[in-house]
């Protein structure tokens, strides 16, 4: 999934600054309404993130969205 994904985000240039994957990850699925959202937030990730972790990130996600989850899940 990983592969594909980057080959198709670089070749369409969805992203501006999409270089690929980092060693962790999370993938999810979105309503077309949301996608102007979804890029926005992936465009500025480098700044969102400066300050929370990943795994804080996906807590505070799973418990607004009232989700279930393990934590290995994510690593």
């Amino acid at each position: 999934m990983k592969t594909s994904s980057v080959a198709l985000l670089k070749r369409e240039r969805f992203l501006n600054y999409f270089e690929g994957w980092a060693d962790g990850y999370y993938a999810g699925s979105i309503s077309p309404g949301h996608k102007k959202q979804c890029e926005d937030y992936i465009n500025n990730q480098e700044n969102h993130h400066s300050g929370i972790s990943l795994e804080e990130e996906m807590e505070k996600m799973a418990s607004k969205y009232d989700l279930s989850y393990h934590i290995n899940d994510w690593l």
